[in-house]
């Protein structure tokens, strides 16, 4: 049976069991979070699913998924988190996807950075420490406002404004252990730049490329009515806009035919 891969199907990612279903193919969830963690904050994670499997790593998903390999026609991303291990998946079953070189990128905030700064794009000062007892030095380094950030995961999870001196005092209550409930050993801490945020979608499709949209997120509901102004929000609106257009783009339809939806915020600070 035709069957599509969704990894972390858990939170917003969970419309995409709906999808999968809804188009009438067998829905494989992965699910790479610690065991303990899913059974007790979400009992309920495995509702609805074709089937359930548990693994932490690419090698991992791949023996467990060897029964149904040859059913398998995509593999989608349920959150950011999950962005580098779709992409890894992917490439190892053949199938459409973002290119590996830049998965981790995609989720871990320290390599994404040194791409943007091989790039050429100017970002804001950051420092890597192994430890949150090096964050105060550190911060004062790369100037207040700064904020310190775990180096993966997605949704803000222990990202800690650190305003001035006295914020410091309070880094007692960072979070200490990650989305897949490892221990954090590494922190980022950068500087805060003020500003306007400005969320740019793309669409590459089929040799063509199209600048979708511009959003301020400050002002987002005022072009969108009722709309949550966040990423995986914005993103899924996004996605059914063009599916809308060209209903092949559809992510379990269009296997062949790969559409890549972006979306970039850009955090604006004075024009010079």
């Amino acid at each position: 049976m035709p069957s599509v891969v969704v990894i972390h199907p858990v939170k917003s990612g969970v419309k995409y069991k709906k999808a999968v279903r809804d188009r009438g193919h067998r829905l494989i969830s992965v699910y790479a979070f610690n065991e303990e963690l899913l059974e007790k904050r979400r009992p309920d994670h495995a509702d609805g699913d074709d089937i359930s499997l548990y693994a932490r790593d690419t090698e991992g998903v791949l023996e467990r998924l060897e029964p149904y390999r040859d059913d398998v026609r995509a593999v989608l991303s349920g959150n950011d988190s999950s962005a580098g291990l779709a992409d890894h998946l992917a490439h190892a079953l053949g199938l459409p996807g973002n290119c590996v070189e830049l998965a981790r990128a995609r989720s871990h905030k320290d390599v994404m950075r040194r791409v943007a700064e091989q790039a050429g794009l100017r970002i804001p000062r950051y420092r890597l420490v192994g430890s949150a007892a090096d964050i105060p030095v550190t911060a004062r380094e790369v100037g207040f406002p700064a904020i310190a950030k775990l180096i993966s995961g997605d949704g803000s999870h222990g990202a800690a404004l650190l305003a001035d001196e006295a914020a410091l005092t309070g880094l007692h209550r960072l979070e200490t252990i990650d989305h897949f409930r490892e221990p954090v050993r590494r922190w980022l801490v950068e500087q805060y730049v003020r500003g306007r945020e400005i969320a740019v979608n793309t669409m590459n499709y089929g040799g063509k490329h199209w600048l979708d949209a511009t959003f301020d997120h400050r002002h987002l509901n005022d072009a969108v009515p009722g709309m949550n102004p966040s990423a995986e929000t914005l993103t899924w609106w996004m996605s059914h806009q063009w599916i809308g257009r060209l209903p092949e783009l559809s992510c379990v339809r269009g296997v062949g035919n790969t559409p890549y939806l972006g979306h970039l915020p850009w955090e604006m600070s004075a024009v010079r």
